[in-house]
């Protein structure tokens, strides 16, 4: 039986009389009776499209206004905004979704006389076949007996899926190792740990959200505005990132240019780290 006017006063899912927009005990909205499908359809609009609606919202301020997210959610404005977290684990699971719909597989050939022909089974046997007897010379041959054949007879397919299986938790650990690093170059002034890491969840999110944009028009564009659109992301990458480290952070220009050469540094050092060490978990799971 549909809900009857007289009962708008009192939120629907709890019961508690309501006072405004949003019920006070469990923070339902206050809703209109359902009784056309031209109505689910306008709930269904406002929904995607309502001002309130926090996704857009959280999108667009993460996209064209740096270091904008961590100010307003250390100030306590976070209602507006999704959870870093959540905002995270949302683009981290698109971006590796896009990453892995599309792997760039590479195949193992065999070149002679200009020809290029997949390997044959007997070749396998030959580059599985190692004489190191240095450092770790045991793990290095039970690899070559057990996985090498099956890298080999599928192209390295099997060690992608588990890279990309393994690589979003991987990442997860990177960053709070990440911003320990962070936490003793900003020593003075002080700021906490959950600073630091708060400020590298939005700037990773971010980065997620440049890699989408990236994959997304290499489908739809052609080569040559695709390389263009690449570099004008990588571009504004650099601005936004130096510019949500100063704004952060608010230091003078020499100060954070300084600190952004050496906060770069050590994320690409760390990621390599990261990605070897991803690598060689995979091959050990696999």
């Amino acid at each position: 039986m549909l809900p009857t006017e007289s009962a708008s006063a009192a939120c629907t899912n709890c019961g508690t009389i309501l006072h405004g927009e949003y019920c006070s005990e469990c923070g339902q909205r206050r809703f209109e009776p359902v009784h056309s499908v031209w109505h689910l359809i306008r709930d269904a609009a406002e929904d995607l499209t309502h001002t309130d609606s926090r996704v857009w919202q959280t999108l667009a301020s993460l996209a064209i206004r740096p270091g904008f997210l961590v100010r307003e959610y250390l100030a306590g404005r976070r209602a507006r905004y999704l959870p870093p977290f959540r905002l995270y684990l949302i683009l981290s699971i698109v971006f590796f979704a896009l990453a892995t719909a599309s792997p760039e597989h590479a195949y193992i050939v065999h070149l002679d006389r200009g020809d290029v022909r997949p390997i044959q089974p007997t070749d396998r046997e030959q580059i599985c076949h190692s004489d190191y007897h240095g450092p770790g010379a045991r793990t290095v041959q039970e690899f070559m007996r057990t996985r090498c054949p099956q890298l080999v007879s599928d192209g390295g397919k099997s060690l992608a899926a588990a890279y990309m299986h393994n690589l979003p938790r991987a990442m997860f650990l990177f960053l709070p190792l990440l911003a320990l690093f962070m936490k003793a170059m900003y020593w003075r002034p002080r700021h906490y740990y959950a600073e630091h890491w708060l400020f590298l969840l939005y700037l990773q999110s971010f980065v997620f959200l440049l890699f989408i944009v990236g994959m997304l028009a290499a489908r739809v564009l052609p080569a040559r505005l695709d390389s263009a659109l690449t570099l004008v992301l990588w571009l504004y990458a650099i601005y936004y990132l130096f510019t949500s480290v100063r704004r952060s952070y608010a230091q003078s220009r020499a100060a954070t240019a300084l600190k952004f050469v050496l906060l770069c540094a050590a994320y690409l050092v760390s990621g390599l780290i990261m990605v070897t060490l991803t690598t060689l978990y995979s091959l050990v799971m696999m």
